[in-house]
């Protein structure tokens, strides 16, 4: 990892860390908070390989569920730092189909925030309201490297989507 300080300190910069360790945040608590670097107030774009060694989310999940004679399959792919692809379909005693890409987000310990949510002409807000449903979460799981969804039409339903 490259440190703040310069070539002076650690080898030529950088500090080597453990991985895959079984504390709670990673060596050291780095994976506890993991952040983005930043040019001129614009996001750096980070591969899924450095998400994931920061104890982020990277990759694709994927998840169904049936309840009730609604069956949901849900497909979230983290593209990397600050954007999303969702995907949910629903079939059954209702219907909706939210396909939404590039969405922003951001991470906020485990809670997934899908920062343009509330605002109009938004891919995922539009979706959503087209279909009357109400995202109520998005939270990341590390110790198993899940995303869960949970959203509300006529009844709540939560699911669990696993790496793929």
């Amino acid at each position: 990892m490259k440190n703040s300080w310069g070539a002076s300190w650690g080898t030529k910069g950088y500090i080597n860390l453990a991985r895959n360790v079984k504390t709670k945040g990673g060596q050291c608590g780095v994976a506890k908070q993991p952040s983005y670097p930043t040019i001129s107030g614009q996001r750096v774009i980070l591969s899924a390989a450095v998400l994931k060694a920061a104890g982020a989310p990277a990759g694709t999940y994927k998840g169904t569920k049936s309840e009730l004679g609604a069956h949901v399959t849900a497909t979230i792919t983290i593209e990397d730092a600050s954007h999303v692809d969702i995907d949910v379909e629903v079939t059954g005693v209702t219907k909706v189909s939210v396909k939404c890409a590039k969405e922003d987000y951001t991470l906020s310990g485990n809670t997934v925030n899908l920062t343009n949510l509330g605002k109009p002409g938004d891919c995922l807000h539009d979706d959503l309201k087209k279909d009357t449903v109400t995202l109520k979460s998005v939270t990341y799981n590390p110790k198993d490297d899940s995303v869960t969804i949970s959203v509300h039409k006529i009844l709540n339903i939560s699911v669990k989507l696993t790496k793929q």
